[in-house]
């Protein structure tokens, strides 16, 4: 890691704060988990991370978190830029999460596809994205049920 240089006139509190920067900038989040070893392979992703029933289940949830982070991030940007939102339909983005996928399993059959920083960057918008979902998930099963007399 590369070290911040420190002006001359650098202050006690500036360099403990440049100082603990530092030490967030390696640390690893505690709620996050880590694979054994990188660049982690999809399985290694689905075990720690997706945690579905089923190898299927894993695929089924994977490829629509990364069809509506597309469409997020299209969303996101079309806003900033004012250009009409959801220009990509349904099928292009479910065509978009398939080739993310083939490249993750092309990187597999080379040595893994996640390295450490996709692991986190990846890992970390998965498990929002996840927590969001069961989030909408029970308000509406919460909506459902009938109100207690």
């Amino acid at each position: 890691m590369k070290r911040i240089p420190t002006s001359q006139y650098a202050t006690p509190a500036c360099d403990q704060m440049l100082a603990e920067l530092r030490k967030r900038a390696v640390e690893w989040p505690a709620d996050l988990p880590k694979p054994d070893k990188f660049p982690a392979t999809l399985k290694d992703f689905f075990s720690l991370i997706v945690k579905a029933k089923t190898p299927a289940d894993c695929m089924t949830r994977f490829r629509q978190f990364l069809r509506e982070k597309m469409q997020h991030e299209t969303d996101a940007r079309d806003a900033h830029w004012d250009v009409p939102r959801n220009r990509f339909t349904n099928a292009e983005r479910d065509t978009w999460a398939v080739s993310q996928i083939v490249a993750i399993n092309d990187g597999d059959k080379k040595v893994g596809y996640f390295t450490q920083e996709i692991w986190l960057g990846m890992a970390s918008a998965y498990k929002y994205w996840w927590n969001n979902e069961k989030s909408i998930k029970a308000r509406e099963s919460a909506k459902k049920r009938k109100p207690r007399s």
